[in-house]
């Protein structure tokens, strides 16, 4: 869980208008489009380096523009108006002869896909900023997919692991897989920068335009003088079922 992006409508603009102080929207999307070597954002017309767990709107695609994303039909998501897309990369089970096995989402099963969970949070930081809604069209990613070692900084922080288990004592959350089994599966959790250039909608790193904040916590912190504005933020949540691997 090292590369996740987000392709984003605008359907905040009105919504966070009148909403109070540490007011959060917390949108399950219990299916997802589908399963696919797609990335839009980084391999815009070109197969993907990995497979993308993916959900929203059905004008999702290869060569996605904010037009096409507007242009959908219905969405994954129980949030009609929202035609944003959100994906992750597909995780998968390395046995021991080398080969790769898909690990399901929780909610897979009977012709079903599960899906994620986006939460859409006001999290204004010490100076108390007013919040902007995403500009249509915007763009960003989270995560480094060539990162192998934890380095501390906010944008490692904003990954995270937690090891379920709803009969048990919890397990502290991680920033790698732990190494133990989950017996309700692994929650891979992802926070995105919420502090905006307030000029470009991309970059191209699809990374630049945006920031972590540079001082309190990565989830609710100062942004830089380089990134003044301050973004509703946005946090995913998708379980895999790695409890399915317990005795592999």
């Amino acid at each position: 869980m090292r590369l996740t992006s987000t392709l984003l409508t605008g359907f905040l603009a009105t919504l966070w208008v009148a909403a109070p102080t540490a007011a959060f929207f917390r949108m399950p999307c219990p299916g997802r489009l589908v399963d696919e070597r797609a990335d839009p954002i980084v391999s815009p017309g070109a197969i993907s380096g990995h497979v993308h767990s993916i959900a929203g709107g059905n004008g999702f695609g290869f060569n996605m523009t904010y037009e096409d994303a507007r242009a959908s039909s219905c969405s994954s998501c129980p949030i009609k108006a929202d035609l944003s897309n959100y994906w992750v990369p597909h995780l998968y089970y390395r046995a021991q002869n080398g080969t790769f096995v898909e690990v399901p989402v929780s909610g897979d099963g009977a012709g079903n896909l599960g899906g994620i969970t986006v939460y859409y949070l006001q999290r204004p930081g010490a100076n108390n900023d007013p919040l902007k809604a995403f500009p249509e069209g915007f763009r960003m990613l989270a995560g480094d997919p060539f990162r192998r070692n934890y380095t501390g900084d906010f944008a490692a922080q904003g990954v995270s692991y937690a090891c379920l288990d709803y009969n048990g004592p919890a397990k502290p959350e991680t920033n790698g897989f732990p190494d133990y089994n989950c017996p309700d599966g692994l929650r891979a959790q992802v926070f995105f920068p919420s502090c905006w250039d307030g000029v470009n909608l991309d970059s191209a790193d699809h990374k630049s335009h945006m920031s972590y904040p540079i001082s309190g916590a990565y989830n609710d912190g100062v942004c830089p003088e380089t990134h003044p504005v301050h973004l509703v933020s946005i946090f995913y949540e998708i379980i895999f079922q790695t409890n399915l691997f317990a005795d592999q």
